[in-house]
């Protein structure tokens, strides 16, 4: 198994979970696209995917073997954590009384950072049955 079939299988498995992908030397960008509007409504969800950009790299060591390196974008789920934190807080801070503002924006901040801990755990485990899918598919083209 060589760095260049790596290469092809992983593009290929990109483009078959829709992302657009980009080779460069020993690595692969991916991007997934979002359609904001359809009237169909097939993707009213796809706003807020948070594995949407990053990088698979192949680095083939002195002893015959292919590291593969990935990073990811987690740009996407901060955003999207921040969001849903901020908007617990605004309407638990209209809603409640007076003495539950500070306990709120303490329960906010706590939201967040679960989101975000859950977002990046669910982000790894995806990356990781692609990666899986790639050593596999590479694997069988021997």
């Amino acid at each position: 198994m060589d760095a260049e079939r790596l290469i092809v299988v992983t593009k290929r498995i990109f483009q078959e979970y829709n992302f657009r992908t980009e080779e460069q030397t020993n690595s692969v960008h991916f991007i997934y696209p979002v359609g904001f509007t359809t009237h169909s409504g097939d993707n009213e969800l796809a706003g807020m995917r948070t594995l949407r950009k990053g990088t698979i790299e192949l680095i083939e060591l002195p002893s015959h073997t292919i590291e593969i390196k990935s990073s990811i974008n987690l740009k996407h789920l901060a955003i999207i954590a921040t969001g849903i934190g901020l908007v617990f807080c605004f309407v638990g801070y209209y809603i409640s009384e007076s003495g539950w503002h500070i306990k709120l924006i303490v329960f906010s901040l706590i939201l967040i950072a679960m989101i975000l801990v859950i977002g990046r755990k669910s982000i790894k485990n995806r990356v990781a049955r692609i990666l899986k899918e790639i050593v596999e598919g590479a694997s069988k083209s021997t």
